[in-house]
């Protein structure tokens, strides 16, 4: 246990910053909801005796008319408390309900009044997502879309995985998965539960969602319709487990920069020696296997299909963060690496071994093995980089650009540069679009996506319920906590989604009838006004304190593969 404790410090200790990003986060998302719960309230005419942000001991309060305000000393969210909701707190006298209601509390309202106090809160997550998606795409837009994140074909099968033992193909489109019907469709008549793939990640969360489980996969090979059954196998994921086939989305492949005469920037990679190039990684097979040898290269230039003979190589390219020194310095993304110190990165060999020129992982690691030795034995020196960049005129020039080291830890950091493997005769980018939004469109467009995520909260509920997700996969408050706080450190605008998926899904959840949200209040008064009269208090006790437990198991049951996750060895 102290090792784990140790391994928890280590990990997350120095991202304290962002941690209290998601505290206030998801404080906001409560305050939010109390405050939709106190406005309605208020024009409801319901006393409210407090309303405070924040919990624990008061730091400010003061008093207006009826209502106590505190600013409390830990601002993560907030509560209202209204008259009368207590049963022991309640003003003896008549508790009719009534329009007028005299006493001023929460029973004594009508019961359409209750119903839209215990509605706002939801509402008002609701309200918040959809001003935080309009910022969210307001901001940047949406985008950038790529080919494989609309696609349904697959791109490249991964060698030894279960879709390459089950007969997947690069190139096959997939039209639907099928697996054993749940209870619904047995009472629909249905033989089979079939989900419709729209897009790759439609493919992705039914696959993911579907460990050593054996589904059956229609798809569309050489324009013919056929199924093919496959098993996921099970991945662990700190504590849950996904499945996996070991297929990639198609991508279309486009020339960004070319270092050889006869590849233009903007052609399409259609084949090499007459096999459709499906991904990029199939490229880096086609490299490994001809070694050097000529290939025919099929283009597709301004629509038209050429083909050239070339032989393609292996290069180590630059990868730059945006604003780095290394960028400042001159360093482009894509430029080819020739030389690191006067040695050449594509004949880079260790303890006798061969060059491993075309062997694009093992290249790469060499090269960070150069890298390290370098870091080791020249600690303060700068790193000579001879580059080879193509020219707007068509012809390619090498430069030579030093960046000195940036020794944190003990270790060198190269000032926002790292290497990837590439292509020495192109550079390759995959297609996108993006879409921009005005102050009108924007609307709309959070409208839909609210839309979206709601329709996959009861998608996800419909197969929670039926047995198709597991429990594990799910995450409670520490789950959401964590992943708002990694999000956190990636940038602004995935943050600002990913708090406005959280309110959403906040306000969804609070309308579900249970007893001890806002849904279960809005099924009690439901209730009372079908009867003519509430439950009585003991029933609704009884009600609420079995759901309680029932909640606070699962709860637990949740929150432990939550805390499992924090630590490293999960």
């Amino acid at each position: 246990m102290t090792m784990f404790f140790f391994e928890w410090i280590i990990q997350w200790g120095p991202n304290a910053l962002y941690w209290f990003l998601a505290f206030l986060a998801l404080g906001l998302l409560i305050f939010v909801h109390e405050l939709g719960h106190f406005l309605a309230a208020k024009w409801c005419g319901i006393r409210v005796e407090k309303f405070s942000i924040g919990f624990g001991p008061a730091i400010i309060n003061f008093r207006r008319n009826e209502t106590d305000y505190c600013l409390s000393i830990l601002p993560f969210g907030g509560y209202v408390k209204m008259a009368g909701e207590n049963p022991d707190e309640r003003t003896p006298g008549d508790r009719t309900p009534s329009v007028e209601n005299p006493t001023g509390e929460f029973d004594t309202a009508t019961v359409g009044r209750r119903i839209l106090v215990a509605i706002a809160g939801p509402v008002a997550n609701i309200l918040l997502a959809v001003l935080a998606f309009t910022i969210f795409y307001m901001i940047g837009g949406e985008g950038p879309i790529r080919n494989s994140a609309t696609t349904t074909v697959i791109g490249y099968v991964m060698k030894d995985s279960p879709a390459k033992n089950f007969g997947l193909q690069a190139g096959d489109k997939i039209t639907a998965i099928n697996r054993e019907p749940h209870l619904l469709d047995k009472i629909l008549g249905r033989e089979k539960h079939r989900t419709q793939i729209k897009k790759w990640e439609d493919l992705h969360m039914e696959i993911a969602l579907a460990p050593n489980t054996k589904l059956e996969i229609e798809l569309i090979r050489n324009q013919r319709t056929q199924t093919i059954s496959v098993t996921p196998i099970a991945v662990s994921r700190g504590s849950r487990k996904i499945g996996q086939l070991g297929i990639l989305a198609a991508e279309k492949l486009l020339v960004n920069r070319s270092w050889h005469r006869k590849i233009r920037t903007d052609d399409i990679i259609n084949t090499i020696n007459g096999q459709i190039i499906h991904h990029s990684k199939m490229i880096d097979d086609s490299i490994t296997k001809h070694n050097g040898k000529i290939i025919a290269l099929g283009l597709i230039r301004k629509g038209k299909s050429i083909n050239i003979n070339i032989k393609l190589n292996r290069s180590i390219n630059a990868y730059l963060e945006t604003g780095s020194d290394a960028e400042k310095a001159g360093i482009q993304t894509g430029d080819q690496i020739l030389k690191i110190n006067g040695r050449s990165t594509i004949t880079t060999k260790t303890n006798n071994e061969e060059p491993t020129i075309n062997k694009g992982d093992k290249l790469l690691a060499k090269v960070n093995e150069l890298l390290k030795q370098i870091a080791s034995t020249n600690r303060n020196e700068p790193l000579k980089l001879d580059l080879l960049r193509p020219t707007k005129s068509g012809k390619n020039e090498i430069i030579t650009i030093e960046v000195p080291p940036k020794i944190e830890d003990g270790t060198n950091n190269w000032r926002g540069l790292h290497f990837v493997s590439g292509i020495s005769e192109m550079e390759l980018t995959e297609p996108s679009q993006s879409k921009k939004y005005n102050l009108f469109t924007v609307w709309g467009r959070s409208i839909e996506e609210c839309h979206v995520t709601i329709s996959k909260i009861f998608t996800t509920l419909q197969k929670l319920v039926t047995g198709y997700v597991s429990p594990k996969l799910l995450s409670g408050p520490v789950g959401i906590l964590r992943i708002t706080a990694i999000v956190a450190q990636a940038a602004l605008k995935q943050f600002i989604w990913f708090v406005a998926f959280i309110s959403i899904n906040l306000g969804i959840v609070n309308l579900f009838p249970l007893p001890i949200t806002d849904g279960g209040l809005i099924l009690f008064f439901t209730i009372e006004k079908l009867r003519g009269k509430p439950l009585s208090q003991k029933t609704q006790s009884i009600i609420q304190h079995i759901s309680f437990v029932f909640i606070a198991l699962f709860f637990l049951f949740v929150t432990f593969y939550d805390v499992w996750d924090f630590f490293p060895s999960s």
